[in-house]
């Protein structure tokens, strides 16, 4: 085996181990209000987004017409005309949305079902 594609090889298995664990980190259990240690709080949020709409404009159309006053058999003449299309149009909104997160004095690891995990709470058997 060359040393090129050693190193293929090697950089393909790197790859593959780092897509895994980000696809770990986002199958993480969310934390719910039901869950032990979970503490949450509310948060005001700004929204965004895009609304569909319909729009107009006024223009004036030439159109020809068979009334004329000045003798003639055809004329032009000018009417207001309004037109319609689709827009979109930028909705800014204020949403509250309830946010979990470990209580004061707890932690979690990934896939931890609550907040297990008291920060002070391992115990130490040396003695001093």
């Amino acid at each position: 085996m060359s040393q090129t594609s050693c190193f293929l090889f090697l950089f393909l298995i790197i790859l593959s181990t780092t897509a895994n664990i980000e696809d770990d980190f986002h199958d993480d259990i969310e934390l719910t209000s039901d869950m032990p240690n979970v503490c949450s709080k509310v948060e005001t949020r700004t929204v965004t987004k895009l609304v569909p709409c319909l729009k107009s404009y006024d223009h004036l159309v030439k159109v020809w017409s068979h009334n004329c006053s000045n003798g003639r058999r055809i004329c032009p003449i000018y009417e207001h005309r309004t037109e319609y299309y689709r827009s979109e149009q930028t909705v800014t909104k204020e949403v509250n949305a309830t946010i979990y997160h470990c209580c004061l004095g707890w932690t979690r690891l990934i896939h931890d079902y609550g907040c297990p995990i008291g920060k002070n709470s391992f115990v130490s058997d040396k003695k001093y």
